[in-house]
């Protein structure tokens, strides 16, 4: 699949979800996304089991996952500052 068909799909979800709650941020419907995924290939290759991202997902089940994490924007500010590495002088 193309990256660009790829993010067609991403853009139907993210409207699904804004319909159903326009309160959510994009870190809430990111997180229930993949609160409602299911393992692709769950046991096929164990030493690849990360490759895999979340899975597959289900829309429907999405707009109402039961559990949602809300991120806010410095906690990813925080990581993104603890992985940076300076080389020195």
């Amino acid at each position: 699949m193309k990256t660009s068909e790829f993010l067609q799909g991403w853009k139907f979800f993210d409207g699904l979800h804004l319909w159903h709650h326009p309160d959510w941020s994009p870190s809430a419907i990111k997180s229930a996304l993949m609160m409602i995924a299911w393992k692709f290939f769950d046991g096929l290759h164990r030493e690849a089991e990360f490759a895999y991202g979340s899975g597959h997902i289900n829309p429907l089940m999405a707009t109402d996952p039961g559990l949602v994490y809300e991120t806010p924007i410095e906690e990813y500010l925080k990581l993104w500052c603890s992985l940076s590495r300076t080389t020195g002088s």
